[in-house]
């Protein structure tokens, strides 16, 4: 597994998919980043019994992984009032 996820090969590969197959979707919906890292699984305590991902595992077990393919940067939310005024402006529009 190991020798797949670091193949030139297989970053080529998957580069290449990538192109082949958003070529329908617009340009910031287009991964630009990504990583391979190994299934997901209820043995490994990834998934639920009835298969659904446990995001705060995932995020737990690749946050290193996640901050690099996306940057360190800290995105500041807005406050939930500024949320929901914007949202009802825009319905006013």
């Amino acid at each position: 597994d190991e020798d797949l996820i670091n193949d030139k090969r297989v970053t080529t590969l998957m580069d290449a998919e990538i192109i082949a197959n958003c070529y329908k979707i617009k340009k910031f919906e287009v991964p630009t980043k990504w990583a391979i890292v190994p299934p997901f699984t209820a043995e490994n305590n990834m998934l639920t019994p009835k298969m659904s991902v446990r995001r705060h595992k995932v995020v737990e077990a690749y946050s290193g992984m996640i901050n690099a393919l996306y940057g360190d940067e800290q995105v500041e939310e807005e406050e939930p009032e500024l949320r929901r005024a914007n949202k009802s402006d825009r319905l006013a529009s």
